[in-house]
């Protein structure tokens, strides 16, 4: 298929959305896929495996608080033995929070993402008054990777 040469007058386009037909009438206002889904399904992934990991040390961290918690008593015991109680306490609390569950810093970098995407989208979707066509999050054939977002313009071709 030949292409006329560029038009001096227009800005080079950056993306070029190949000269075919849509699959149905697309009109404006139309948006396709789901912004940020698979980012968040794989955040989602990694929470649960991070968190199937953290049941599994979970007897030893608690193992580990109470000891923290007896031998702190029993040291501020030796000088003042009103506040061994509070004291067992106070390390528990200090341990306990620091043995808490967290989330990665990876998980929370594609939650991040997801977020990032959908704000993305809803600047995008303002160009579909416009006559063009957003795609959100969409698979890529035999391939595990994903067009997280693609605009084009009605008629085919098409500026990012």
């Amino acid at each position: 298929m030949d292409h006329p040469p560029p038009d001096p007058t227009r800005p080079p386009l950056l993306f070029a959305v190949p000269d075919t037909p849509a699959a149905g009438p697309v009109g404006p206002g139309e948006t396709f896929g789901h912004p940020g889904a698979s980012a968040h399904a794989y955040y989602r992934r990694r929470r649960a495996a991070e968190w199937t990991l953290y049941q599994r040390t979970l007897p030893l961290r608690l193992a580990g608080l109470a000891l923290t918690s007896l031998v702190a008593g029993l040291a501020v015991d030796q000088f003042v033995p009103a506040l061994a109680g509070w004291a067992g306490l106070v390390a528990a609390g200090m341990v306990g929070w620091r043995l808490r569950f967290r989330v990665s810093q990876d998980a929370r970098n594609w939650q991040r993402g997801a977020q990032g995407e959908r704000r993305t989208a809803r600047q995008l979707d303002r160009l579909a008054r416009h006559g063009w066509v957003v795609l959100h999050d969409l698979a890529v054939p035999d391939s595990p990777a994903n067009a997280d977002c693609d605009d084009s313009r009605r008629g085919g071709r098409g500026e990012v």
